[in-house]
C-alpha cells in the first residue's frame, strides 16, 4: 500500500508541475477542514507557481463545514486567515476566497476572479507613467548607500508580460539590496494594482548595451 501511495504522489506531482506549466492562471485549493489548511505540499505547489511566474487565485473549500465554534469567534477567523496569508507568502499576490463546492457559496466570484487576474497577468505599463511614479518612489525613499557610494535609479521600462517584468537602469546595479526590491514591488502594485500576478524587477548599468 505504502508503494501505491508512494507512486500515486509521484503521478500525481508530475501532473501539477505540468499543468503549472501550461496554464495562465492557477486555482490553488485547500481544504478548510483539515487540521493544517495550507499542507507542504500546498506550499510546494505555490512556490513553484511563483518560480514559475504564473498568475494564481486561491481558494479554501468546505468553508461551510468549518468548525462554527471558529466561524463565530472573529479573533480566531483573523488568525485562521492571518496564517493562511503566512503560509502562502509565496504568491502574496494572489487573491484568496473562502467557498464551499457542494453549496456553491462564493463559487460564482471565481471565474471574475480568475479573469481579473489574466489580465494583470498580460497588463502592460507606459514608460512614461513608470518613470513618473519611478521618480515619485525615490523622491521619498531612496535606495539605501552602500559602501559610501549613492545608488541612482535613473530609468525604469516594462520588458514583457506574463509576468509583467520591469527593468531599471541605474549606476550601480550590483549594489541594490533584495530589500529594496521588495519595497519598490510593493510600490509598484499599490500604484498600478498587478493583483494576482507575480511580478519581476531587474536591473541594469545604466549605459550598458545589450
Amino acid at each position: 500500500k505504502s508503494k501505491v501511495q508512494e507512486e500515486i504522489e509521484r503521478f500525481s506531482n508530475i501532473r501539477t508541475t505540468y499543468s503549472i506549466a501550461a496554464c495562465d492562471v492557477a486555482v490553488l485549493m485547500m481544504d478548510a477542514t483539515e487540521e493544517e489548511i495550507v499542507t507542504d505540499q500546498d506550499q510546494r505547489i505555490a512556490s513553484l507557481i511563483e518560480e514559475r511566474g504564473k498568475a494564481c487565485v486561491v481558494l479554501i473549500n468546505k468553508w461551510d463545514i468549518l468548525d462554527p465554534e471558529i466561524k463565530a469567534d472573529p479573533v480566531k477567523i483573523l488568525k485562521h486567515k492571518d496564517r493562511i496569508d503566512y503560509q502562502l507568502r509565496f504568491v502574496d499576490y494572489a487573491p484568496k476566497e473562502f467557498v464551499s463546492a457542494l453549496t456553491g457559496q462564493r463559487t460564482d466570484k471565481l471565474w471574475q476572479m480568475i479573469m481579473d487576474a489574466n489580465t494583470e497577468h498580460k497588463r502592460r505599463v507606459s514608460t512614461s507613467l513608470l518613470n513618473k511614479v519611478l521618480a515619485d518612489i525615490t523622491g521619498v525613499t531612496r535606495p539605501p548607500e552602500k559602501k559610501q557610494k549613492a545608488i541612482k535609479m535613473k530609468y525604469i521600462t516594462q520588458v514583457d508580460t506574463a509576468p509583467p517584468q520591469f527593468l531599471i537602469f541605474t549606476n550601480y546595479p550590483e549594489l541594490i539590496p533584495e530589500s529594496y526590491t521588495r519595497f519598490l514591488e510593493g510600490q509598484i502594485r499599490q500604484y498600478f494594482g498587478f493583483k494576482g500576478t507575480p511580478i519581476r524587477i531587474g536591473y541594469k548599468k545604466e549605459g550598458e548595451k545589450d
